[in-house]
């Protein structure tokens, strides 16, 4: 394990700590003089998307029922596909932690490469963009943060069939029929009996073996269809979800510990690394040294580590939620106190 990370993060953690005496409450100076925000830079070039039709539409859905079947159901939807807009980092908080919603940082109807990293082309580069995930009919909208419902969505249940005997000779799955009818080649996308994705995640150390990440998110997911997983202490996940189809992967820096690992979103939102599309039998990843995601999931473990220690040998632990930003490259480190300020990154509780 790199020494000058592994030194840089026990600082850090220590102060963090060594400051906090009580459990931390919420805490807005409201009367402090506010300084203008400066806008998280993403450097990258922007890439031209295809928007692809989605086979979990409602309408897409109820087309195949009514089709393959003379019930006359009337499909309800499962799921909305929504995207949000965060005026600053604090709306952005406000729906990662308050709502617990799990975010994308790019349109779901798109194929995004491994390693790629989604720039909304309509957007200045150094704004925010729209985030987007899924959401039950009824939830419940955070009041002044603009959203936009963009489709209602049907997730029919694994092996959910459709069809009568006397109209198409035999039952119709869903799923695969959804598709079909969009124009999908199931044969590209490895049609396979349902699976639930599983595999292993370690990050190469100082000697050249990898070793397991603890703890971390992995995120699966094709079109409005995900579901989520964190690695144990062998790296070892498995998504609870069934998939016909590839599924998109990605390491979400959220930590069962209770920590967040900040990178590539700058101080405002969890590191994010994409693995790419592959089966949906699973996928494992060994991190060298050249990823972008190695400092994070170096550090990841540093402080996995750390909360074991803190838990083995009852020393206090550092606050919630605690956020930890990396630096590439960084030989030092500080542990800035922003609860006490009404600051664009959020607050701590």
């Amino acid at each position: 394990m790199n020494k000058q990370l592994l030194s840089v993060l026990f600082i850090f953690l220590m102060m963090v700590c060594s400051c906090v005496e009580e459990p931390i409450v919420k805490e807005i100076v409201e009367d402090l003089p506010q300084k203008e925000q400066t806008p998280l830079t993403r450097s990258t070039v922007i890439t031209e998307y295809e928007t692809l039709a989605n086979p979990y539409a409602l309408d897409v859905m109820q087309e195949v029922y009514d089709t393959y079947s003379d019930s006359g159901e009337i499909l309800e939807p499962t799921d909305l596909y929504v995207k949000f807009m965060p005026k600053d980092s604090s709306e952005l908080h406000v729906l990662k932690y308050d709502y617990d919603l799990e975010l994308f940082d790019y349109p779901l109807d798109i194929i995004l490469e491994d390693g790629d990293v989604y720039l909304d082309p309509d957007i200045p580069e150094t704004d925010l963009s729209w985030v987007y995930t899924t959401v039950s009919p009824d939830f419940v909208f955070p009041i002044g943060i603009a959203y936009e419902i963009l489709e209602e969505c049907y997730i029919p249940e694994d092996g959910e069939t459709v069809g009568i005997a006397t109209k198409v000779g035999s039952e119709i799955d869903v799923e695969e029929a959804a598709f079909a009818s969009l124009g999908y080649d199931f044969t590209t996308l490895t049609t396979r009996a349902l699976a639930s994705p599983s595999g292993t995640i370690k990050v190469q150390d100082e000697t050249g073996s990898y070793i397991p990440v603890k703890g971390v998110k992995v995120r699966c997911h094709n079109f409005v269809k995900w579901s989520t997983a964190y690695t144990n202490e062998s790296g070892v996940y498995s998504i609870p979800k069934n998939f016909r189809t590839n599924v998109h992967y990605a390491l979400v820096f959220d930590n069962t510990k209770g920590f967040d690992i900040w990178g590539n979103w700058g101080p405002i939102a969890r590191a994010n690394h994409n693995m790419g599309w592959h089966s949906s039998s699973g996928y494992s990843e060994n991190i060298s040294t050249s990823s972008n995601a190695w400092e994070w999931s170096v550090v990841n473990n540093s402080a996995y580590d750390y909360y074991n220690v803190c838990e083995t040998n009852n020393i206090l632990k550092p606050p919630t939620e605690l956020k930890i930003w990396v630096f590439k490259e960084a030989e030092s480190s500080s542990a800035p106190m922003l609860r006490r300020v009404n600051h664009a990154i959020g607050l701590n509780t």
